[in-house]
């Protein structure tokens, strides 16, 4: 999976200029954190895996994205948001500032 750039992403989310694209992005780049979660626990460090214990992997958060936009629909046409888009942006602004 591609890690897509967080910090352009959660500052598009924040001042409300996000896109389906961009959720898609969000959601693809927090996919993998469950792996690197338990490969940093595996290196036997203790503040590595104080840091690795500190974040989430943000397992809802996922759900959600999957739940309210339709990979078809962005794709094809971007604009194409579920009602829920709104909400989701909001839980996410909300979550990272």
């Amino acid at each position: 999976d591609e890690v897509y750039d967080l910090e352009r992403l959660i500052a598009r989310i924040s001042f409300g200029n996000a896109n389906g694209r961009d959720l898609l992005q969000l959601k693809t780049s927090l996919k993998p954190l469950p792996t690197l979660k338990d490969a940093l626990s595996k290196l036997n460090n203790a503040h590595i895996d104080d840091i690795a214990n500190k974040f989430s992997n943000f397992d809802d958060l996922v759900d959600l994205i999957e739940k309210a936009i339709s990979s078809v629909h962005v794709i094809v046409q971007t604009s194409f948001l579920r009602t829920s888009f709104s909400l989701v942006l909001l839980f996410i602004s909300r979550l990272f500032y």
